[in-house]
């Protein structure tokens, strides 16, 4: 994994924040968050973003603020949206966003996709930076 590249992770259950970490630290270093607060102040964090898995229902919010504010600077983000409880209109709106979504609980095969999805990514904008 190239160095400084970090993956956001805006889960407030301990429990599946680690699973997503684990899974996911192969992608680039987990940088996992709670709260929406704690996630905007993370976006200032130096290094470039390769990635984002989203929460939808947070104690001080939704990760779908979250998710229009990434795709206003970073259109080609993958972000993967995660939720136990989404209403349909949740999820339409998440997917209209150019995110994709898993609802909880998920198969591991769901998270190992997505990494291979970003890997891919980030390997072709590496050689267009070259």
């Amino acid at each position: 994994m190239p160095e400084g590249r970090w993956l956001l992770i805006l889960e407030d259950e301990p429990a599946m924040a680690r699973v997503l970490a684990r899974e996911l630290r192969h992608v680039a270093e987990p940088r996992v968050c709670a709260t929406c607060e704690a996630a905007r102040e993370a976006l200032g964090r130096p290094g470039p973003l390769v990635a984002a898995v989203l929460d939808l229902e947070l104690p001080d919010g939704s990760g779908l603020e979250l998710l229009a504010k990434l795709r206003r600077t970073q259109l080609d983000l993958p972000i993967l949206v995660v939720s136990g409880g989404a209403d349909r209109d949740a999820v339409n709106e998440a997917q209209r966003l150019g995110a994709e979504f898993a609802h909880k609980p998920f198969h591991a095969d769901n998270l190992r996709a997505f990494a291979a999805r970003t890997l891919r990514l980030d390997a072709r904008r590496g050689r267009e930076d070259r």
